[in-house]
């Protein structure tokens, strides 16, 4: 893991500025639209949102201006330069997104978007989400199907685990998970879960 780390800390100087290119913040925009629309179905505002895997923070817009945000990125470097970005961000914690710091049950709201095609082991990530989640709590996830623009990313370096809807559904439901709501974009197939 400590190549991936360093390619990430190469990476967080510039990642911010990078996402906001012309081709890029295109599907950008398209993916924070529908990830609002998701929110919007939530019963209340979450108070506390843990933001697991936050990278360069593209997606933070996508949360209550209220909500107290807490970031999660393997990469000291991201955490650094989300915190010098967005001033709404109430902490940043440094840390593996399967081995989260956190007591049993003690979240209302997680949000992982845009990390899922980065683990090898999808069931092991969604145990560890579930397991911090309060009862009836929901969580954000998007994964990243087998298309050919997300092909493309891989000339950024990274290893990806791109996965069909068939592929992710049956393991939502063994980690005890309901989906709530589901929207397919071009590059994503993200969620609104609830723990079961």
């Amino acid at each position: 893991m400590k190549n991936l780390n360093t390619l990430w800390d190469l990476k967080a100087p510039f990642y911010y500025h990078l996402r906001r290119l012309p081709f890029l913040s295109r599907y950008t925009a398209q993916e924070i639209l529908c990830l609002k629309h998701l929110l919007s179905m939530l019963p209340e505002n979450p108070e506390q949102i843990l933001d697991i895997g936050t990278g360069a923070g593209t997606t933070l817009s996508i949360y209550p201006k209220k909500s107290r945000v807490i970031v999660f990125d393997r990469s000291r470097s991201m955490i650094r330069s989300i915190l010098r970005h967005f001033i709404t961000v109430h902490s940043g914690i440094v840390g593996n997104a399967c081995n989260l710091p956190f007591r049993r049950e003690s979240v209302t709201l997680a949000a992982a978007v845009g990390i899922t095609e980065y683990m090898p082991d999808l069931d092991v990530f969604l145990r560890a989400v579930h397991f911090i989640l309060k009862p009836d709590a929901f969580f954000l996830v998007t994964c990243s199907p087998p298309h050919w623009k997300n092909r493309l990313r891989c000339l950024l370096g990274h290893r990806l685990y791109l996965r069909c809807t068939s592929d992710v559904l049956p393991v939502i439901h063994q980690n005890g998970y309901i989906v709530q709501h589901r929207i397919d974009t071009p590059l994503q197939i993200q969620m609104l879960l609830k723990k079961a």
